[in-house]
């Protein structure tokens, strides 16, 4: 929401956040000329857009994850479980002037609930140049609990990895638990551990690496993803190491991509060998 807020206040828009338990609520959802929902599902909500319709202003709902396709980070208490809260949504994307998403993937599986759907590229802001890196080899992922199956997916080659080359650091930002979970076996000496962040921090963190991982196992949930962490590596001078996913392939021609452990661990050792392709 921040980032969109910038985005729109330098083309002269004048951009306000809030949530459903603002006192103003009422007053802001029924006065702004154009009014962006992020994914949500309580009551409110339609009442927000039906006011609005009947008042000519259009609303527009924003739909950021796949959310008929949770996997097991998601708790059974996790709201999106619910599926109440599921057709909740898919009636607030009905109901709204336009749906907006982030990747192909969810433009294409939403697209019969809405007429339209606008689909816009993640926002990453580019530095005037590419960070100092730091010295030896810096390799890493920041994110979510979300990706903590895909995580695990790779974590003995990456733990191999560290465990051959004592200059190799493994770098991680996101919940401590799936740390724990997945590359607890990493010698301490050989490990940055940050907590989840907010975004400058994490853009700190990633102009910190050499290389950045992206894994991805072919779920209906990661289908709908987007290539975000791609462009955030590649604006900060990291070497995007991809696995193979839908919004990775069009990068094929400038980044590495992997299908398997092994081939992770393939491309990590020529990258270390070769310190000029992390540039």
């Amino acid at each position: 929401m921040t980032s969109l807020s910038e985005l729109l206040e330098r083309r002269g828009w004048a951009a306000e956040a809030t949530d459903l338990l603002d006192p103003r609520l009422s007053r802001l959802a029924t006065s702004a000329d154009l009014v962006l929902v992020q994914m949500l599902p309580n009551p409110e909500v339609e009442a927000i857009i039906r006011e609005r319709r009947r008042l000519g202003l259009p609303t527009v709902f924003e739909i950021v994850d796949n959310f008929l396709a949770i996997s097991d980070w998601a708790k059974e208490s996790h709201w999106m479980r619910s599926p109440l809260h599921r057709q909740h949504l898919l009636l607030h994307a009905t109901l709204a002037d336009a749906v907006q998403v982030y990747s192909h993937g969810l433009a294409e599986l939403f697209a019969g609930i809405n007429a339209r759907i606008i689909r816009f590229d993640p926002y990453v802001p580019l530095p005037e140049q590419a960070p100092p890196k730091p010295p030896g080899f810096v390799f890493g992922w920041a994110g979510t609990a979300t990706n903590a199956a895909d995580l695990a997916a790779i974590a003995p080659a990456v733990v191999a990895f560290c465990a051959r080359h004592a200059d190799a650091r493994f770098a991680y930002m996101g919940a401590r638990p799936v740390y724990d979970g997945t590359f607890s076996a990493i010698d301490p000496s050989r490990a940055i551990v940050h907590p989840f962040s907010e975004h400058p921090q994490y853009l700190a963190f990633v102009a910190g690496l050499h290389v950045g991982l992206v894994p991805r196992t072919p779920t209906p949930f990661n289908a709908a993803r987007t290539d975000w962490k791609f462009a955030t590596y590649a604006a900060n001078g990291a070497a995007p190491v991809l696995e193979d996913a839908p919004a990775h392939r069009p990068h094929a021609d400038v980044a590495r991509i992997f299908s398997t452990p092994a081939d992770l661990e393939a491309l990590l050792e020529e990258l270390f060998a070769d310190r000029e392709g992390t540039a």
